[in-house]
């Protein structure tokens, strides 16, 4: 069975969404807020797995001393 990429999924989310509405603008729409929508959530999961890999990587390694080098260099200044 060949895997469907990851345009073809957006298309049709869209084309789903959209089917029952009236005007073609209205169509035009929903369709962009469902683009829109999804392309959102793979972000926010994408960068949701490097903070996870990332804190793997730091248990992983048992590090600890580096953590004050790090705390001193993200002060805020106003």
């Amino acid at each position: 069975m060949k895997k469907k990429g990851h345009l073809f999924v957006i298309v049709n989310y869209s084309l789903l969404v959209s089917m029952r509405a009236h005007s073609f603008f209205h169509r035009m729409i929903l369709a962009g807020t469902a683009v829109s929508t999804h392309l959102i959530f793979i972000t926010y999961l994408h960068f949701g797995f490097h903070v996870i890999l990332e804190e793997i990587d730091f248990i992983m390694d048992g590090v600890d001393s580096n953590t004050d080098a790090i705390n001193d260099s993200i002060t805020l200044s106003s």
